[in-house]
């Protein structure tokens, strides 16, 4: 046995605790006190948290001399979604000058006046088939296989189904071909889900959880991100080749309908210098988001 498995045990067991812990204790400690602002002392270090939405704002606005956030970011990055280990400094201006600089896209006509007819025109195709009255998984839409169908006996148009992921799920779907485009979608079926997975294990990749604790929800949580890692990295290798002049593959031939910030952001990071496997997975936080 390693000699510092009773460290990560102890360690485990105050994190799984930490995991699961109810809201009531953050309701205690807001009760507390009357400056909107309480601390939580965690391993040594404190966690200053803010319940005043009015102190939010003022804090959100302070100058970065002050108060900078790039460090949070900066660890959310790495931890939850893989950023590439050769960017270290949460200082860097290529990641927050550059790379972020790229999402100012997403406000521009260019991207809005494709994506919202897209979206629209998604809905419309398919929300009369929101519930497809199938009994079998395999035979129901993707949206309704995280939902649970129960078909009722008595009125074979009439199911009970849990009404968010349901909405949810058909939201995503419908969401995801305006940024990714459709063929990312045709690949990869099941990335909603995936998702779902990798979120639910946030908690644990923040706190730097090891591998190896045989907790399924990390497990899951750790195999969806790789999928995930895996389908980006797929993407940005075809959409480097096209602006390469090379043939993208057989199941990228159609990447016309995929945002132009994905284009631009790739841009970007193939003249940071870094290869393209250790950025492409890093990526999924625009899926994720």
């Amino acid at each position: 046995m390693a000699y510092n498995f009773p460290e990560e045990a102890g360690g485990s067991a105050y994190r799984h605790t930490c995991v699961h812990a109810t809201d009531t204790d953050l309701l205690k400690s807001r009760s507390a006190t009357s400056d909107g602002v309480f601390g939580i002392s965690i391993n040594g270090a404190v966690h200053n948290v803010v319940v005043k939405p009015s102190l939010v704002k003022a804090f959100l606005q302070l100058k970065p001399t002050i108060a900078d956030n790039h460090t949070f970011i900066w660890y959310i990055w790495h931890n939850f979604f893989g950023g590439p280990p050769e960017l270290h400094d949460p200082g860097d201006d290529f990641i927050f000058n550059k790379i972020h600089a790229a999402n100012t896209g997403f406000m521009k006509e260019s991207f809005l006046g494709n994506a919202v007819p897209l979206l629209a025109k998604g809905v419309a195709d398919t929300v009369l088939d929101l519930v497809s009255f199938k009994k079998s998984t395999g035979d129901q839409n993707a949206w309704e296989q995280a939902s649970n169908v129960h078909l009722l006996p008595s009125d074979p148009l009439s199911a009970e189904v849990s009404f968010f992921p349901l909405i949810r799920d058909f939201t995503a779907l419908n969401a995801s071909p305006t940024l990714m485009g459709s063929a990312f979608m045709k690949n990869y079926p099941n990335i909603i889900q995936d998702i779902w997975e990798f979120d639910a294990g946030m908690p644990l990749f923040m706190m730097k959880m090891p591998y190896w604790l045989p907790i399924p929800m990390y497990t899951k949580a750790r195999a969806a991100r790789q999928r995930l890692c895996n389908a980006m990295i797929d993407f940005f290798t075809a959409i480097s080749n096209v602006l390469d002049g090379k043939d993208p593959g057989p199941q990228w031939q159609d990447l016309s309908d995929v945002a132009q910030v994905m284009w631009e952001r790739c841009r970007i990071w193939r003249s940071s210098g870094l290869k393209l496997q250790s950025w492409a997975g890093s990526e999924l936080v625009l899926l994720w988001a």
